[in-house]
């Protein structure tokens, strides 16, 4: 379970989205739950494969370098449950400028296939970075 985590952020880092898109189940849903406006909504749902595959596309993108440092992983093998926590450390692609937050991810596993990701981190930290 572990590794599909793993597998995720991989992905990001090498901007190959192929390495992931395996491992996402058809019906998979990734909600960015951090909130712009203080509301208790998450920010974007992104909801089926081709959905979740174009964000993480937008991301390798928007952002010229993507890489999340000292990622500790917590599993619950009968939950099927990873957490994730790490630095963000990015790099806006138009500006060079960088963006750093502090993540917490929750992947949900069922029969060897990813099929929810939360994503939390500080908006404070994003809204500065998006002006």
């Amino acid at each position: 379970m572990r590794s599909l985590a793993e597998t995720y952020f991989r992905a990001l880092q090498e901007k190959t989205p192929e390495l992931v898109e395996p491992l996402l189940a058809d019906d998979v849903v990734e909600a960015v739950r951090m909130s712009l406006d203080g509301s208790l909504e998450p920010w974007n749902v992104f909801d089926g494969k081709a959905a979740v595959l174009g964000y993480l596309n937008s991301i390798m993108t928007r952002f010229s370098t993507v890489r999340m440092a000292d990622l500790e992983f917590y599993t619950d093998e009968r939950a099927g449950v990873v957490f994730a926590e790490g630095r963000g450390e990015l790099v806006r692609a138009d500006t060079g400028r960088p963006y750093k937050n502090l993540y917490v991810f929750k992947f949900l596993i069922v029969d060897d296939k990813i099929r929810r990701i939360d994503a939390y981190g500080n908006p404070i930290a994003y809204a500065k970075m998006a002006g």
